[in-house]
């Protein structure tokens, strides 16, 4: 081996070390990431769409902080004594992927003390505190612990990820206050747990700096001019862009995608997707299919509706059929909306024998709804279990089967997005070639698809609530593909 090329040998392990130690050293920056880490604004708010890499960014800046070696923001190298910083997330779930990035960013020896670190909980719940060699800290805080858990510290410096409550600026605003700290607020404005409102009109007051980047080239082009590649080397090109939005529906696309402020308003949150010709047919199932039944309640009209769809699980993504669709009237009593969905369910038939409850896999009704002030007549899934266990005369000792489960609840389902993560999924069904077809004796529920534009107040958004809630065990499964096992062959 000649002198040189054993030199360079040495000098590339060396470096290697230097990465192993100082991670953050090495790390690459966007253009608008690198705006962000060079801005020097006390209330700062990083605004774009899920994926444009602002956790990541938002991360480093603390770790940059805490280090006292940022590359953007020589005021905060020459600062003298330790800083106390925080990052607050929505719920302790949330911070745990957190966690795992901002450590990935530290070297093994950087910190002097830290608790104990397990891969599925990271750092734990009880508030940790990760300590630096000159006594700088960073704490980790969550907004379920309510804005008094946020009293009686004072701080340099906040992060803040996700949308927040106002209550919760308020109070953090007041740790900074005393050090003449600042708070940097990353998020893609959706899933908000209140109205955004405050923000919107303190940027446009000029004090918080709104820094917005839409999905475009420059979102994914580091400042040396290279386009960033995704883990498998797909390239962040237009082509590739062009994919991300379209994945996405385009009543949510401009926050999705750009971290819009506003929802766009569209004749319908399906109109690029669903169209009668593609998708409304008559069919004949083969047998294969399994079934389920979705229920909505609506509030505060006190009424409520129901779709039967048929699921075939061995195609490539889950096929869905819908049967049919109910829609009770205003005021029905409980009794009545369980003689209908029953009816409804018997009036199909497979393999020339009727359906029955016992077909089904799975039934999903909504959280309970009790028709607003002055109404006595509540819709839930308990009164509505009870009224078809009495139709289908089951004793005393036997339970409903299968029974009629709470959506937006239970393992692998989360409330916060529930509605955004559905339509989605519905969304991308619709894209694929045979994934969704719709009997044409679902009138109300083909004009709903074609209508529908999303929010509380939607008189169309039943239904699909209900188509939803059909899915709902698909949905949270995400779109899975049922691949075939490789086949060695000799």
């Amino acid at each position: 081996m000649s002198a040189s090329l054993a030199g360079l040998l040495r000098a590339l392990g060396t470096l290697r070390d230097h990465a192993d130690q100082h991670p953050l050293d090495y790390a690459r920056w966007t253009e608008p990431q690198a705006e962000y880490l060079a801005d020097t604004s006390r209330r700062k708010l990083l605004r774009l769409g899920n994926g444009g890499g602002k956790s990541r960014v938002c991360l480093a800046d603390v770790a940059y902080r805490a280090r006292k070696r940022h590359p953007f923001r020589p005021d905060i190298n020459r600062r003298v004594g330790p800083t106390k910083q925080w990052v607050v997330t929505v719920s302790w779930k949330q911070a745990v992927p957190l966690m795992q990035q901002f450590r990935a960013m530290l070297g093994p020896d950087e910190l002097r003390t830290a608790p104990n670190w397990d891969d599925s909980r990271g750092w734990g719940k009880d508030s940790p505190t990760l300590v630096w060699p000159d006594g700088s800290t960073v704490g980790w805080r969550t907004m379920r612990q309510g804005p008094l858990a946020h009293a009686g510290a004072e701080l340099d410096h906040v992060l803040i990820d996700e949308p927040c409550l106002l209550e919760h600026f308020r109070e953090l605003e007041r740790r900074v206050f005393r050090r003449n700290g600042e708070i940097s607020h990353g998020m893609t404005p959706i899933n908000a747990p209140g109205d955004l409102q405050w923000e919107r009109d303190m940027c446009s007051d000029g004090i918080i700096r709104d820094l917005n980047y839409p999905m475009d080239q420059r979102l994914f082009r580091y400042t040396d001019g290279e386009i960033r590649r995704l883990w498998d080397g797909t390239l962040c090109d237009d082509a590739w862009i062009a994919e991300q939005i379209k994945a996405v529906p385009l009543q949510y696309r401009e926050i999705v995608v750009n971290g819009g402020w506003d929802e766009i308003v569209t004749d319908g949150a399906f109109s690029e997707t669903f169209s009668r010709s593609k998708h409304v047919h008559d069919f004949k199932l083969d047998g294969r299919e399994v079934f389920s039944l979705g229920v909505d309640y609506e509030s505060p009209a006190s009424t409520e509706t129901a779709v039967l769809v048929a699921v075939d699980e061995s195609t490539e993504y889950p096929s869905i059929y819908v049967l049919d669709c109910y829609e009770a009237n205003k005021d029905s009593p409980a009794e009545q909306d369980a003689r209908n969905i029953l009816k409804m369910i018997t009036s199909q038939r497979v393999g020339g024998k009727p359906l029955a409850w016992s077909s089904l896999k799975r039934a999903t009704g909504d959280i309970a709804h009790y028709g607003g002030r002055g109404r006595i007549n509540k819709k839930s899934n308990i009164e509505l279990s009870y009224e078809i266990a009495r139709e289908l005369k089951l004793g005393k000792n036997q339970a409903l089967v299968p029974p009629l489960w709470t959506a937006k609840t239970g393992a692998g389902s989360n409330p916060r997005g529930s509605t955004y993560r559905g339509v989605s999924w519905l969304h991308k069904a619709l894209l694929r070639d045979g994934q969704v077809t719709i009997h044409p004796r679902c009138v109300s529920l083909i004009e709903a698809m074609e209508k529908f534009r999303g929010g509380s107040t939607d008189p169309h958004g039943h239904l699909v609530d209900s188509l939803r809630y059909a899915c709902d065990y698909w949905i949270n499964r995400g779109q899975t593909r049922n691949v075939a096992p490789a086949t060695l062959r000799f």
